[in-house]
C-alpha cells in the first residue's frame, strides 16, 4: 500500500516516538490569528485538547500558524504525538513533532 505524506513529512515511526527526549512539542497546522481574543481562545482550546495527556502550557505565535506546547514529562510529548498528530483542530490538520533545538 502507498503511504500518504501529510504536510511534507512522513509520519513518525514508533521507534522515532520512543526516542524523543524533549518536553517541548512543535504544533503546526494552526489557523493564523493575530494577537487578541482569537489567539487566546486558540491557545486555551489547545490546552484542553493536548492537556488530555498531561499538564501542558501553550504558546501560539501570532500570524504564523504554529506554536509550541511544553509538557511536564517526556512521556506526555510522546502520547500527544501518538494521539493527536494529524487530528483536525479548528478545521485544520495538526502537525505535531518534537521541537528542534531543545
Amino acid at each position: 500500500p502507498r503511504q500518504i505524506v501529510v504536510g511534507g513529512r512522513p509520519p513518525m515511526s514508533a521507534d522515532d516516538i520512543a526516542s524523543i527526549t524533549t518536553m517541548q512539542l512543535f504544533v503546526g497546522g494552526l489557523v493564523r490569528h493575530s494577537a487578541g481574543p482569537e489567539l487566546t481562545a486558540q491557545e486555551q482550546a489547545l490546552v484542553e485538547l493536548l492537556g488530555a495527556v498531561g499538564s501542558v502550557t501553550i504558546k501560539v505565535i501570532p500570524l504564523k500558524g504554529f506554536g509550541f506546547a511544553t509538557f511536564t514529562e517526556v512521556d506526555h510529548v510522546k502520547a500527544a504525538i501518538t494521539q493527536f498528530n494529524s487530528t483536525t483542530f479548528q478545521g485544520q490538520r495538526l502537525s505535531l513533532s518534537p521541537a528542534k533545538g531543545q
